[in-house]
């Protein structure tokens, strides 16, 4: 009697576990952790054996190429950037508008975005570029606003300082003036540190003058800010995109 019930519960046993099926965990499409103002992740995932994977995407979503895109609010702290018209500091326009991009391109499938700060800090400029090689970051963006003596100055102008980055520079600056509006200053080859020390496509956006009272307007409006990350990353998004479609077609052309 003993070894027929056994038997029946090792019976019953097989039937159950050969109903498990395992799954990786994908959640609604977004990263899987919080990024904090020190620069690490904490893990915010769902680990509940309630969860849904009903809505789960096939596993080769799973696959695709992430680029990864360092987004660096130039300034921050003592460092207050270019004082505007109205009195505002260049420091907190930047910060605005980078946490605006990150969060647009953690919406990206093809994207996985870091900050080189979320918070009023101050990092030197080599920081930055050491932070985007460790990461062996697939582009640099460093977003600024622009200052003059004379306050009729306005435009928008993005720099680039290795040949390699000209190409990410022109999507950038032809969206950003689309997007705003502002005079096209066009862009321009310049040595500037944090984008020297870098080893990918690095490029230094100024997205326009705060010293203009009509772009500073803009500049530091809700609608303004959006436009500029709405820019930036579709400039990214035609950049990478047009990258991508490259490397398909030498690879279909190879014997």
């Amino acid at each position: 009697m003993i070894q027929k019930r056994l038997m029946m519960l090792l019976v019953i046993m097989l039937l159950v576990g050969s109903s498990v099926i395992l799954s990786p965990y994908w959640g609604d499409g977004e990263r899987n952790s919080k990024q904090t103002g020190d620069g690490r992740y904490h893990d915010n995932r769902d680990t509940r054996d309630s969860r849904d994977f009903s809505n789960e995407p096939p596993l080769s979503a799973m696959n695709i190429k992430k680029y990864k895109i360092v987004i660096d609010a130039g300034h921050g702290a003592m460092d207050s950037g270019a004082p505007g018209n109205s009195g505002s500091y260049e420091k907190w326009f930047t910060l605005s508008v980078a946490q605006k991009t990150y969060d647009l391109l953690r919406h990206e499938a093809m994207f996985e975005p870091f900050m080189t700060r979320s918070e009023d800090t101050f990092i030197p400029l080599h920081e930055r570029a050491v932070c985007a090689n460790r990461l062996t970051a697939d582009s640099f963006i460093s977003i600024h606003g622009n200052t003059f003596t004379d306050a009729r100055v306005s435009g928008t102008e993005t720099y680039f300082h290795s040949i390699g980055s000209e190409g990410l520079a022109q999507k950038i600056q032809m969206q950003l003036v689309q997007a705003l509006g502002f005079r096209d200053r066009g862009v321009k080859q310049y040595s500037w540190k944090v984008l020297q020390d870098c080893k990918g496509p690095a490029v230094l956006t100024e997205v326009g003058y705060l010293t203009n009272k009509n772009n500073e307007k803009m500049m530091l409006s809700a609608e303004g800010q959006a436009r500029a990350a709405h820019a930036i990353v579709e400039g990214l998004k035609q950049y990478f995109s047009a990258k991508h479609a490259q490397v398909n077609q030498q690879t279909e052309m190879l014997p």
